[in-house]
């Protein structure tokens, strides 16, 4: 199922870049039933590769972060984190504490053994800044990165967006 919503994110990400980056800005993608994701996922029927596929929106935010990611060509690891930025935001707590290993998680292909490898670098960075998230690694993968993506944007790919306009 991860694999499939990759591929679909991937695609709407390709098609709807702005309506993505505004959904996940907002944060609201644990929320059942957003009226947002149902309105994305209506206008991109055509990004569906499998017919009955189960759409979990947590899922699809993770995936659709790491597509922006991609796009951006944005590497942790290579980027100052900003030492003003509060640590408590989950996002940016992971980043600051790991940024190799989420460039790791990044590269990882979902359900691989190279996930595996880099969620388990994450594993006590993610307890301290995302307590309760699930034990499933798609989920775990899928919050991590969807979390880390208003702070990121903001700080990262948000000027390069406004200076490529």
């Amino acid at each position: 199922m991860l694999r499939d919503m990759v591929t679909f994110a991937d695609c709407v990400v390709t098609r709807e870049p702005k309506a993505v980056i505004h959904f996940l800005r907002e944060g609201n993608f644990a929320v059942p039933q957003n009226g947002e994701v149902r309105s994305i996922v209506q206008r991109n029927r055509a990004c569906l590769r499998v017919a009955n596929m189960r759409f979990n929106q947590v899922l699809f935010a993770g995936a659709a972060s790491e597509s922006l990611y991609r796009v951006s060509g944005l590497f942790f690891a290579k980027v100052s984190m900003p030492s003003t930025k509060p640590v408590n935001d989950p996002g940016m707590c992971v980043a600051m504490a790991k940024p190799k290993e989420v460039d790791n998680l990044l590269a990882a292909f979902p359900a691989s053994s190279e996930e595996k490898a880099a969620l388990a670098a994450l594993d006590a960075a993610i307890e301290r800044c995302h307590p309760n998230t699930s034990p499933h690694a798609s989920i775990r993968r899928a919050a991590v990165m969807a979390g880390m993506f208003p702070v990121v944007y903001d700080l990262f790919l948000g000027p390069r967006s406004r200076q490529s306009h």
